[in-house]
C-alpha cells in the first residue's frame, strides 16, 4: 500500500511539473507551425474533427475529450425499526468530469497555417504537445 501511495504521489508531482512543459511545447510548437502547409499538421495530429470557414480563413480543429469518473458519493445511515437497530449505506449515480484539449489552426486559401490556439487540461494536451514540432 505504501509503495502504491509513493507511486501516486510521484505521478501527481510529475503531472504538476510537466504542466509548464506542456504549455511551453504547445506555444512554441504552434509558433513553428505558422507559415507551413496545413498537411504538416495533418501528418502530426491526424485528420481534424472539423474544418470550417472563418472570417480569416479555414479553421481546422482537433479535439481530445476525456471523461474521468469520480467515485459515487456514499452515505451511511442508521436508525431503528421498533426496537431493532437498522444500518444501511447508499450511493448516488457516478459523476463524471469532462475534460479535454482543443487545438485550432487558421489556414489561408493557399493552405498555409496563419495562426493557432489551444485550450484545455494539460494532461489531455500532452499528446498534442508531444507531436508539436520542436
Amino acid at each position: 500500500m505504501e509503495r502504491r501511495l509513493d507511486r501516486s504521489i510521484a505521478l501527481a508531482l510529475a503531472a504538476v511539473a510537466s504542466s509548464g512543459c506542456v504549455s511551453q511545447r504547445m506555444e512554441q510548437g504552434l509558433g513553428r507551425l505558422v507559415g507551413q502547409n496545413v498537411q504538416v499538421a495533418v501528418q502530426r495530429f491526424g485528420y481534424p474533427q472539423t474544418r470550417l470557414p472563418g472570417s480569416t480563413g479555414t479553421v481546422y480543429t482537433w479535439k481530445v475529450v476525456a471523461v474521468r469518473r469520480d467515485p459515487s458519493p456514499v452515505g451511511t445511515f442508521s436508525g431503528s425499526v421498533g426496537s431493532a437497530p437498522v444500518y444501511d449505506t447508499a450511493s448516488g449515480p457516478p459523476s463524471g468530469v469532462v475534460r479535454g484539449c482543443m487545438l485550432r489552426l487558421t489556414v489561408d486559401a493557399s493552405q498555409t497555417i496563419r495562426g493557432g490556439t489551444w485550450k484545455g487540461d494539460v494532461l489531455d494536451c500532452a499528446a498534442f504537445a508531444q507531436s508539436m514540432p520542436r
